[in-house]
């Protein structure tokens, strides 16, 4: 049964999530929680054990995470399913999750000068490095919508926040 999945995510390409490789070792790890979740004889999974399956993997979903995620697919109550479906909806998931230590990775990168926050200097710095075109004002002002606690600095949820606004990483 191949079913055709809506796509969840609104503004950014779901082709470059369906264009996600699962290695070969994610997929015995997916399907091995699959497989403990599995009502027989029916070969499937319900709503209710997404959740379960999630943690099996590694991930720490919310209820809400859940309740958008069940949403956005379209998964109701009754719905069933099958190993395909859960592959398919969990690219997203293993994505964000590839992504989250490449911004972290990044984050590290610019740290600046002892203060374990990024300063405008090190924006400045790293898009210098990058042949990118930023002036100070423009590094200030990104420091400024996107300092959460207001410090001057960007903090790592900063950070989060601006590749999000981006849509660099996500």
């Amino acid at each position: 049964m191949n079913r055709q999945v809506k796509n969840p995510l609104q503004n950014r390409s779901y082709e470059e999530f369906k264009a996600f490789e699962y290695s070969k070792s994610m997929i015995i790890e997916i399907t091995e929680a699959f497989e403990y979740l599995v009502s027989k004889p029916f070969n499937c999974i319900y709503r209710k054990d997404i959740k379960v399956l999630m943690l099996f993997l590694g991930f720490n979903p919310t209820d809400s995470e859940i309740e958008r995620l069940c949403d956005q697919w379209e998964i109701d109550e009754d719905k069933h399913l099958l190993l395909n479906d859960i592959l398919e909806i969990l690219k997203v998931k293993y994505k964000m999750r590839d992504n989250q230590a490449k911004i972290s990775t990044g984050y590290k990168t610019l740290l600046g000068s002892g203060t374990g926050k990024v300063d405008y200097l090190s924006i400045m710095e790293a898009a210098s490095k990058l042949k990118l075109e930023l002036t100070e004002d423009d590094a200030k002002d990104l420091i400024a919508t996107s300092d959460i606690d207001k410090d001057g600095f960007l903090g790592e949820e900063d950070f989060k926040k601006i590749m999000g606004l981006t849509h660099m990483y996500y």
